[in-house]
């Protein structure tokens, strides 16, 4: 898209994935603190700098592209949509009421991509999540729940590209299925088999421990 687009924005819901992603935490991009209300009458442009920055990076941009959405939080994915539409409305002449139809999200901007994994951890609170009940939510929440759900293309991956180990894929495809499978003893002995015992290992035994199984981490929630 970059070919395309004069700029494009990058997002996801946490420091860490910002980082890998080569992005900013959605709270960074709009300008807001986890100090913030995230409800609909407080997601306005308070300031000439917050103008300004909004001209830089929101006008301009062609693209938003959000990462680990099973993270996101429902408000916060509406309030970013909303903050988007706002800094948006003078350029192209939006309509603020409409902010939450399926063809105006994010301020109509020209592609707006989510990606990552449902099976991923939720955000914290697990009920805060876009995938999660409505039932007893704030209207910002359901809001959101409803322009995630309003997303007309689906895409779902299944070539795993990341793993080249033909053990690791076996334990995280039975880690994909309903309601859970055994592992078999050679699968159950690898995962034990990656236990660091810092005691019995010195640091170059160590380091090449954890070259080799550098991306065993992904096998385990707790691990990551």
């Amino acid at each position: 898209y970059a070919t395309f687009f004069e700029r494009i924005a990058r997002a996801t819901p946490s420091n860490k994935s910002a980082r890998l992603f080569m992005a900013k935490t959605i709270h960074t991009l709009n300008g807001l603190t986890p100090a913030d209300s995230l409800r609909t009458a407080t997601i306005r442009i308070h300031n000439e700098k917050t103008r300004r920055r909004t001209q830089a990076v929101h006008v301009r941009s062609g693209a938003l592209f959000i990462d680990e959405f099973s993270q996101l939080q429902a408000v916060l994915y509406h309030a970013n949509n909303l903050f988007w539409s706002v800094a948006r409305q003078p350029r192209y002449n939006l309509k603020l009421e409409d902010y939450a139809r399926p063809r105006e999200t994010a301020g109509r901007v020209s592609k707006i991509i989510l990606s990552g994994d449902h099976l991923q951890l939720p955000p914290v609170p697990a009920s805060s999540s876009l995938l999660a009940s409505l039932d007893g939510t704030s209207d910002e929440h359901k809001a959101g729940a409803a322009m995630f759900a309003n997303i007309e293309q689906v895409f779902v991956l299944e070539t795993m590209m990341r793993f080249r180990d033909p053990v690791l894929k076996k334990i995280l495809e039975k880690m994909r299925t309903l309601g859970g499978t055994t592992l078999s003893d050679e699968e159950w002995q690898a995962l034990m088999d990656t236990n660091v015992n810092l005691d019995r290992s010195n640091a170059r035994v160590t380091e090449q421990f954890l070259n080799k199984t550098a991306d065993w981490y992904h096998g385990c929630y707790l691990w990551s």
